[in-house]
């Protein structure tokens, strides 16, 4: 009976394993060395900006994809649940100048940027991913919708010639242009084009003895670039700058904005085209001596608004500094300055009453 009951039960095992289908990779029981995968990308863009270091960075996904069809080299392909991820890679503000055909002489800068992603595999099979490049919300900025698609065939290979495998290796890798009909490719690229913008800051500063810093100070923002901005407001805490919590908010070009800002604020106005122009007024500031700074100029103005300032590459910021000084209105419309002098006047009146009360006294 129990001979019988082990023979049962190795059919029924290899009835399963004749059905699971082979979308499975082939396992490594030979512990097999790892093989390494890299993708390599570039990334033109093409601008007017002056600097290229001020260029947003650029982030690229990757996404693991079922094969279709015949697999490279016959070999079976990984479950998609069961392949290695490629983590997202991201450009950095170290640009190349480019050179030949990637030059467009109808911007400032043609530049372009070398990056590459890895990948472990530790098992023989076909491994697809697709490429994206992730999308940029400012308008400034031409996204690149090109999908590619990068096929990596892994197998087994005999390193020291000994006749026995051990280690995998990437036999093939192959590059297709999903977005143009799959077509094969040599080398994968990235095209953008980038319009040079800035932030813009408004910056809240308040002084002086009687500055209250816990007041909100109103102003009216507009600029001349036109379409919507994404704006938020920070806090100034220990030298750094962080984002107040519920502060976000969109404000459209050649639209006025009203926000409202306390000591050590500023609201940051999100990519704003260079040569456009900016205004700020400052409301509800009574009792203040308002001055204003402009970054990048000396002079500290007199008043509590600016207009038609022009968005430049970097620096673009107006700080407003609200003063109080020792003086304030109470109800009886006595300024406190002047109280002192007030009280010794009526003493040398009153004085002046009990002097002469007495001589007529005297007199009589």
């Amino acid at each position: 009976m129990k001979k019988i009951l082990i023979t049962i039960s190795v059919m029924i095992l290899g009835l399963v394993m004749m059905m699971t289908p082979n979308s499975y990779a082939v396992s490594n029981p030979e512990n097999l060395t790892a093989a390494t995968g890299t993708v390599t990308l570039q990334k033109l863009v093409h601008t007017n900006f002056s600097d290229p270091s001020n260029l947003p960075n650029f982030t690229f996904n990757f996404t693991k994809s079922e094969v279709t069809g015949t697999p490279v080299g016959g070999d079976v392909q990984n479950t998609v649940a069961n392949m290695p991820s490629i983590a997202s890679v991201t450009t950095t503000n170290s640009w190349t100048p480019a050179t030949g055909d990637d030059v467009n002489a109808n911007f400032t800068n043609s530049v372009i940027q070398t990056i590459t992603a890895n990948v472990t595999f530790t098992e023989v099979g076909t491994y697809t991913y697709t490429i994206r490049e992730a999308s940029n919300s400012q308008r400034n900025i031409t996204n690149d919708t090109t999908e590619y698609k990068v096929v990596f065939d892994v197998a087994k290979t005999d390193t020291d010639g000994n006749g026995e495998y051990d280690a995998l290796e990437v036999a093939t890798q192959l590059l297709y242009n999903v977005t143009d009909n799959n077509t094969k490719v040599d080398a994968i690229k990235f095209t953008n084009v980038v319009e040079p913008f800035a932030d813009v800051y408004v910056v809240k500063e308040v002084t002086g003895p009687k500055g209250d810093i816990t007041k909100s100070f109103d102003f009216s923002i507009t600029i001349t670039d036109e379409g919507a901005h994404d704006y938020h407001i920070e806090q100034l805490t220990n030298g750094d700058w962080t984002t107040v919590t519920g502060s976000e908010g969109t404000i459209t070009g050649g639209t006025p904005k009203t926000v409202s800002l306390k000591h050590n604020q500023r609201v940051c106005i999100e990519g704003v085209l260079v040569d456009t122009m900016y205004s700020a007024s400052e409301s509800n500031n009574n009792n203040y001596t308002t001055t204003y700074k402009i970054a990048g100029i000396a002079n500290v103005n007199q008043g509590s608004s600016v207009s038609n300032v022009v968005v430049k590459e970097t620096d673009n910021e107006v700080k407003f500094i609200n003063n109080r000084d020792d003086i304030i209105d109470i109800d009886t419309g006595v300024i406190i300055n002047t109280l002192p002098y007030l009280v010794l006047v009526s003493i040398a009146i009153i004085g002046l009453a009990l002097i002469l009360k007495k001589k007529n006294r005297s007199e009589d």
